[in-house]
Formats: C-alpha cells, sequence, structure tokens
C-alpha cells in the first residue's frame, strides 16, 4: 500500500504518471518488501525471463535490456494519449499489457504493473481514489490471466486481453457496489 499511496500522493501534487513516478513507486515497494538487492528505481541492466531456468528455456523472454528505455519511452508517450487519445479503460488494459510485457525491472513488475491501472484510472479522474484495484481479480484468474498476455505477444489476440480486462472491471466494480450497499445497510440498521 505504501507504493499506491506515494503514487497516489504525487498524482495529487500534479505530478504527471511517467517513468519517473514509475521507478518511484518501484522504489517504495521493493523498499517495503526487502528487495535493495533488485536495482530499486532503476530499470534493468541485464536480461530477464519468466519460467525456465535460462532464457532458451522460459515461457517469455522480455526486450533485452539495451531497448527497455526505448521501449518504456514509448509506454510514457502512449500514457499522455501520444500519438491519440483513446478511451481511459482500454488505455489501462493496453498500458498493462505493454507493461508486463517490456518487464522493465529485476524484480516487482507484477506489482507495478497491477499499480499502474489503479494510477491511470485516478489520474484520468475516473476514479477520485483506487477503488477499483484488480489484483484480486487478476489473482484469482491467474493462468487465463498469463495465458491472455502471451496470446497477445505471440498472436496479437488484443481482443481476448480487453474482453478479460473489461470483465474484470466489471466484476470489481459490482463487487465494490455491492460491499457500498452492505455497508450502507449496515450503518442503517445500526
Amino acid at each position: 500500500m505504501d507504493a499506491l499511496d506515494h503514487g497516489l500522493a504525487r498524482l495529487k501534487e500534479d505530478f504527471p504518471l511517467s517513468l519517473r513516478l514509475i521507478k518511484e513507486i518501484h522504489q517504495v515497494l521493493l523498499h517495503r518488501a526487502g528487495g535493495s538487492d533488485k536495482q530499486p528505481e532503476e530499470f534493468r541492466r541485464s536480461q530477464n525471463w519468466i519460467g525456465g531456468d535460462r532464457p532458451g528455456r522460459a515461457v517469455f523472454v522480455p526486450p533485452p535490456p539495451e531497448q527497455v528505455m526505448g521501449c518504456m519511452g514509448e509506454l510514457e508517450n502512449f500514457l499522455h494519449d501520444k500519438p491519440q487519445r483513446m478511451p481511459v479503460l482500454v488505455k489501462a488494459a493496453l498500458a498493462h499489457v505493454q507493461f508486463e510485457t517490456i518487464h522493465p525491472f529485476l524484480d516487482g513488475n507484477g506489482r507495478v504493473g497491477r499499480l499502474l491501472i489503479a494510477l491511470l484510472l485516478c489520474e484520468e479522474g475516473v476514479l477520485n481514489e483506487p477503488l477499483l484495484y484488480l489484483s484480486l481479480y487478476l489473482k484469482a484468474h491467474r493462468q487465463r490471466y498469463y495465458d491472455l498476455l502471451q496470446k497477445v505477444r505471440l498472436e496479437g489476440d488484443w481482443e481476448a486481453w480487453l474482453e478479460f480486462f473489461l470483465a474484470g472491471v466489471r466484476e470489481t466494480a459490482a463487487s465494490a457496489v455491492d460491499t457500498a450497499k452492505r455497508l450502507a445497510d449496515m450503518f442503517n440498521a445500526h
């Protein structure tokens, strides 16, 4: 929560959702999780991979370290509506896939990538507070989530990813509304 709180505080100071803020969030996250040996607040300078004991056996290998800064620069442009503006939920879905595909840090990419969704929705004014946090949905559907990320990477199947992401938004929002109603009912009963 410290990393999310830090990001929200910076956004309230009119600091833009940017590479610098993403690095700050990463630093707070790793500091809290005891990952000071994983280059907090720095984009990776070595190759990483997901699954397997080396890149040749990995499930996924992100771009090499010398391409990370360029890829992240493109992501930052996208976050700032360059080349064009798009619907916010679609933007959040696409930005998340891009971040996870770049995998810019040695550790904490999944956590930062999920925080990125909440921060983007807050920065865009869709939410005043991060009440729509999709982490539980993504964890509950972990294998489908991983499979769809991979289908985007290998087959360009953005539509299936967007359907999954938007279903998660709907489910998470409905759960939040139900919780708010139950709390209001409890308040009224007491």
